[in-house]
């Protein structure tokens, strides 16, 4: 099963704070992100809409690349939750933000502070629904 933790797509430069799901079990994950490339047109520009996305990106003459990276398993500890508390008031909190600062190492991201909230906001203005 393959689950994005931010809970949305981002422009592939930074991680937002995950979400619960993949982590509240406490179970060993598979760390895994992309990295797109391409120079003229990024598929990533979810504030265009659908269409004009698919036009843009189908019509623009450079080849696009996908690079999937597998990291290794990650599975929580005791030492991980009691050592890393200042993370999280909850244990998947902590665990999630362990594997996302492991992510972010490995990745080359920086840590996004914008919410899913901020970015909707953003996408209402965009398209003329919020001045």
């Amino acid at each position: 099963m393959c689950i994005f933790a931010e809970g949305t797509t981002s422009n592939g430069q930074g991680l937002q704070k995950f979400k619960r799901g993949a982590f509240e079990g406490m179970r060993t994950v598979l760390p895994c992100f992309v990295k797109f490339n391409s120079s003229y047109f990024n598929p990533t520009y979810d504030t265009v809409p659908f269409w004009p996305t698919l036009i843009m990106y189908l019509s623009s003459i450079a080849f696009h690349h996908l690079r999937l990276t597998k990291m290794p398993e990650f599975t929580p500890t005791t030492w991980m939750l009691e050592n890393q508390r200042q993370k999280g008031k909850q244990a998947w909190e902590i665990y999630a933000e362990c594997v996302r600062e492991a992510m972010m190492r490995h990745g080359n991201f920086f840590d996004e502070q914008h919410r899913i909230r901020d970015k909707l906001t953003y996408e209402d203005f965009m398209h003329g629904v919020t001045n």
